[in-house]
């Protein structure tokens, strides 16, 4: 009987899965993410089987006069959508993961060709008690392109990252971030303009309205500038980032 109750585990486990963790919760399934093509016909070619279009923008990326796009899809898969927790299988959790993708329009008669894809910027939803991380904050202006997420927790903030297409690949320029506390209800608005090469930060709190705020401007780090491919999870990322420690 125990065998056979062990198999049953098992069996599930590979069906549906997630797995239950030792304090009690249900950790998503793990992800693979499908590598696009390429080169295809239309934009919606590059949209893999099992994922959809979640948001779409168009603009110029990349100053040849043709509207480009950019896409963040989202896989669509039953098997993400998980009871996060064995004490309430009321609650539901969409985990399904989200991936950007920049396509580059060819000419008349000629393919769009894949400029970048990323899975890492928007990082997956796997905490029942937070808000969705995205929700359609996508655009194109200025031939830049812009991604406005949102996280919740002891504090609220809305970061956006601006990407603009320069020598093969998408560099940050402009990144803004605002937060409010939960609890102490203070407020810090950062504003990172890496074309200028500094950071505003602003600091205030909403129970003393009547008090003005302090500023800071610092200048960026002289570092590469930041790219698409190198930011890494939008919750990480800093642009100040306090230096490794030296070793002893």
């Amino acid at each position: 009987m125990m065998v056979q109750f062990a198999a049953g585990l098992l069996l599930a486990s590979f069906v549906f899965g997630p797995a239950l963790a030792e304090d009690g919760e249900v950790r998503p399934p793990k992800v693979t993410y499908p590598k696009l093509p390429a080169k295809a016909a239309s934009v919606r070619a590059f949209v893999p089987k099992g994922w959809t279009v979640e948001a779409k923008a168009k603009g110029d990326l990349n100053r040849d006069g043709r509207a480009d796009a950019v896409m963040v899809l989202r896989q669509t898969s039953p098997r993400n959508v998980i009871r996060p927790y064995s004490s309430d299988p009321k609650i539901t959790l969409d985990t399904n993961p989200r991936m950007i993708a920049v396509v580059f329009a060819g000419a008349a008669g000629e393919p769009w060709r894949l400029a970048a894809e990323n899975h890492v910027l928007i990082p997956r939803d796997e905490e029942p008690s937070l808000r969705d991380t995205f929700e359609d904050g996508l655009s194109i202006e200025n031939g830049a392109f812009r991604i406005e997420l949102q996280f919740s927790a002891d504090a609220h903030w809305n970061p956006s990252f601006t990407f603009r297409y320069e020598q093969g690949r998408f560099d940050l320029v402009r990144y803004q971030r605002y937060s409010r506390h939960r609890f102490t209800a203070e407020v810090k608005e950062i504003d990172a303009d890496y074309v200028k090469g500094e950071v505003r930060i602003e600091r205030s709190s909403d129970e003393e309205p009547d008090k003005p705020p302090t500023i800071e401007v610092k200048p960026l780090p002289k570092a590469p500038r930041p790219t698409l491919a190198s930011i890494g999870d939008a919750t990480d990322f800093d642009p100040l980032p306090e230096p490794p420690a030296k070793e002893e």
